[in-house]
């Protein structure tokens, strides 16, 4: 069911330039996307919803960790991070989702299948300043600690009020 058009729509949401990660891009459209944790399946159904709005339906393939990225940024932004100050800031989300993996700097020129799929394995779609483990924490939930320092970095929460969030 996946298709070229469908994976240029993705790409369209996240990426203004999506020529420069092309390759990293098509990659993660044609890897399955494996939750690491029970809650984790709710991102896969999350990625499976995008192709019923593309579509009007939700084949048997599995969600790839493309469609998981993006319908994950889509989420943040419409769900959560609405502002509009800010303007739509979807890409911003999914491009901090590549940074924090370690796949910033994977464009085209640089790009190393081998390397992505070690960073996908190791690292995390988001990245704090805590020392809470990552690791064990549903995506959802590393989201949540992620966009809680975005909110103290923009000054609408005091870092003295999250005492609770590292404890």
């Amino acid at each position: 069911m996946k298709n070229n058009l469908y994976f240029k729509w993705l790409c369209d949401k996240v990426v203004a330039e999506p020529n420069q990660y092309n390759k990293l891009l098509s990659h993660l459209f044609s890897k399955p996307y494996n939750p690491r944790c029970e809650l984790d399946k709710d991102r896969a159904t999350d990625g499976l919803y995008l192709r019923k709005e593309y579509f009007g339906e939700i084949s048997d393939e599995p969600c790839s960790v493309l469609e998981m990225m993006v319908a994950l940024a889509v989420r943040c932004e419409k769900s959560i991070m609405s502002n509009d100050d800010k303007g739509d800031r979807t890409s911003q989300w999914f491009l901090e989702m590549l940074v924090s993996y370690g796949l910033g700097q994977m464009t085209d020129d640089n790009f190393d299948s081998m390397y992505v799929d070690s960073c996908l394995e190791i690292n995390n779609p988001f990245s704090v300043n805590s020392p809470v483990d990552m690791h064990r924490m549903p995506i959802w939930d590393q989201m949540q600690l992620y966009l809680i320092e975005v909110a103290v970095d923009e000054g609408i929460l005091k870092k003295e009020d999250l005492k609770w969030v590292t404890t």
